[in-house]
């Protein structure tokens, strides 16, 4: 087992234990209480449950390397997977506003107890620590998945704290409780922002979309300083998962003899290849300077 591997599994196998501890017991508290905003964060919350499973299930097959019918890995594997845990939060969303929205009137006889915002509160610095450990990680291994999970818990706390306000609010007198309706409205609102930033980046890679605008301008300037009497031509790259492939074009003068053009051409790619950590494979094609 990798080094990735390894800090993958960590990283999921603990967010699992804690998601699975705060969504419980948020759940309870907001049933026993009548709060909705605080069930709805508790169904968030279970929902990184389910992600991390996802994660977990398909980790061994994302870090296989290059084979016969898949030359360019297998990191694709992983788009899809931030793609799907991206789009499955959609459904979730719309349940929880149309439940906020349908129950908006209902009558409550008594205020939420104090426990449910103890609960909201435990659960917000659980998310916050979750988030950074998760993010730092995923950082470090460049992974697409663990980042799309670090936004699931930056999801959850931050749409806590509008939560945590309204049952708070709510505590003072059962006329505010409409309040609490409001929190849940506005997690599911949050959760489909979140939700966009995970299939965005996934959708730009499933369509070869530009990996990257400045760094193909890098390219270009890094392969100028090292390919001299050269122009350089077009540069296509093509992502997946973290790291990407390049295709960049050396016009050279067709006097130039063929020593010359196998040693520029070396030095070019070796260079990008040296500058560019997460390039992993370039090809150089060499046309004649008109």
């Amino acid at each position: 087992m990798t080094l990735y591997d390894k800090e993958v599994l960590k990283v999921t196998i603990t967010g699992m234990f804690v998601s699975l501890l705060l969504s419980s017991i948020q759940f309870f508290a907001g049933w026993q209480g009548e709060s909705q905003g605080l069930v709805a964060e508790s169904i968030h919350t279970f929902y990184d449950l389910i992600g991390s499973t996802i994660v977990l299930i398909f980790v061994r097959h994302w870090t296989k390397p290059p084979d016969y019918n898949h030359p360019y890995g297998h990191a694709r594997i992983e788009t899809v997977v931030s793609l799907f845990i991206g789009i499955t939060m959609l459904p979730m969303a719309l349940g929880i506003a149309l439940n906020a929205i349908i129950t908006f009137n209902e009558v409550h006889l008594s205020p939420p107890p104090g426990y449910t915002l103890i609960a909201i509160v435990l659960a917000i610095f659980g998310q916050r620590i979750l988030y950074h450990w998760t993010l730092n990680v995923a950082r470090k291994i460049k992974s697409a998945a663990l980042v799309a999970k670090a936004q699931h818990y930056n999801a959850d706390s931050w749409a806590s704290v509008p939560v945590a306000l309204s049952v708070g609010t709510s505590m003072q007198s059962t006329s505010l409780f409409f309040l609490d309706h409001l929190g849940a409205i506005f997690v599911s609102g949050f959760i489909v922002h979140c939700a966009w930033e995970i299939i965005s980046p996934a959708l730009s890679q499933l369509t070869d979309e530009i990996f990257d605008f400045d760094i193909i301008e890098k390219m270009r300037l890094k392969a100028s300083e090292n390919a001299e009497n050269c122009r350089i031509g077009k540069i296509r790259t093509r992502g997946y998962g973290p790291y990407f492939s390049a295709e960049i074009e050396l016009k050279i003068p067709p006097s130039t003899c063929f020593s010359e053009i196998e040693k520029t051409t070396k030095t070019v790619k070796t260079q990008l290849m040296d500058t560019f950590s997460d390039l992993k494979e370039i090809l150089v094609v060499i046309k004649p300077l008109d």
